[in-house]
């Protein structure tokens, strides 16, 4: 499936257009900032025996 995506991703960008794109791309982010925070979360709770 990667293998596709990577195939058809200069298609797939052209058909999405730039705002779909920049939407994407900042909730992407936000996923992955609420991921590392929450493993930060989970790594002090495991350093200090917390909870």
């Amino acid at each position: 499936m990667t293998y596709l995506f990577f195939i058809f991703g200069g298609k797939l960008v052209n058909y999405l257009g730039n705002a779909a794109l920049g939407a994407i791309t900042r909730m992407m982010g936000l996923i992955l900032a609420v991921i590392g925070t929450q493993m930060a979360i989970e790594g002090i709770k495991g350093a200090f025996a917390i909870g």
